[in-house]
């Protein structure tokens, strides 16, 4: 199956005890591991391999050094501590080549999943300028105000196709993570700078002091965090109160909430908010929320969605927290933003 192959057990054995344990001995080591993974194994198959060759060396230090048990018990443990690394850094290397393997096939499997509304989401827009397109080809000319209303409608669907374009593109060209400690209190300061709430709705913020620091990629939380403000904002056309709080979760994390005023979601529309293309607006492509689920995902944290029919969404964000990162933080207050 995918196990290591002969010679690449060979080759390990022959660097067991002479290859000092330096970067290219960690480098070789990984890339067996690789191998192992790119041949479509498992860790688990390295595990038999090791144990026989275990009890081949055990065997083969008995007949040699039998006579002397104190040289014997002293070599035996340092074999059996360096087969240990070798394990694990084999294992580390399958691990890493496993996960670059599944970060593929889950960018595939959302590239698959968005290229099935790409037609219907670009459909509306061409027919709108074809049509356009065909007027204007049958026009004498002479309607000045309506030629120029033609053509306001093709460029407002070009711009249209072209939103739909960006958001595509943002969604499925993540660049990597750079996590931080990051205050959570400045976090949502930039957050809720950076975004244009409408006069109609009032804001409520609650982040108390002395919240640990969370572990994030502030750029890209930044994000997520603004598409969850925008979508509870765009709830509440008629208005309403958007309310931000912040606090420790017990287990290890900080829970960011943000809740809006609005009519609330169905069960079936809270279970599927965040999946690409499941949107309930009349325009844009449902790609924010999932946005911001692959954000926080990518994070190690989570994302609930909490809601009634009639009274209101809520989105909690669990954000792990830095290691060490407890430090003392101004709230952030709404009327100081």
């Amino acid at each position: 199956g995918g196990a290591l192959p002969r010679e690449a057990v060979l080759m390990w054995l022959r660097g067991l005890l002479a290859q000092p344990i330096d970067a290219d001995y960690v480098a070789r080591l990984g890339g067996l591991g690789e191998r192992l993974a790119e041949g479509g194994g498992r860790v688990a198959e390295v595990w038999p391999v090791f144990s026989r060759i275990r009890a081949h060396l055990a065997t083969v230090l008995g007949r040699a050094l039998g006579d002397r048990p104190e040289r014997w018990a002293r070599v035996s443990l340092a074999l059996h501590r360096r087969i240990d690394l070798e394990l694990l850094l084999i294992e580390l290397g399958c691990w890493a080549a496993q996960a670059r393997r599944q970060e593929r096939v889950e960018r595939l499997a959302a590239l698959g999943q968005v290229a099935g509304g790409i037609a219907h989401e670009m459909r509306q827009p061409l027919n709108v300028i074809r049509c356009a397109a065909w007027l204007l080809e049958r026009s004498d000319g002479r309607d000045a105000e309506k030629r120029a209303r033609h053509l306001a409608r093709i460029e407002a669907q070009v711009k249209r196709a072209e939103g739909t374009i960006a958001a595509l593109s943002d969604f499925l060209r993540l660049p990597r993570l750079r996590a931080d400690a990051v205050p959570v209190d400045a976090l949502l300061r930039d957050v809720l700078s950076a975004e244009r709430l409408p006069a109609e709705v009032a804001l409520r913020v609650n982040c108390p002091e002395m919240l640990p620091r969370v572990r994030v990629d502030a750029a890209q939380m930044r994000i997520a965090l603004g598409n969850l403000v925008r979508n509870g904002c765009e709830a509440m056309a008629g208005g309403g109160v958007l309310r931000i709080s912040a606090g420790e979760d017990g287990a290890g994390a900080v829970e960011v909430r943000i809740a809006d005023s609005g009519p609330g979601l169905s069960a079936e529309a809270a279970r599927r908010i965040t999946e690409p293309l499941y949107t309930s607006k009349a325009e844009g492509m449902g790609l924010g929320l999932a946005m911001a689920r692959s954000i926080i995902d990518r994070h190690g944290g989570g994302l609930r969605v909490r809601s009634e029919p009639g009274v209101g969404a809520e989105f909690v964000v669990r954000l792990p927290v830095a290691a060490g990162g407890r430090a003392a933080s101004k709230p952030v207050e709404a009327h100081a933003l």
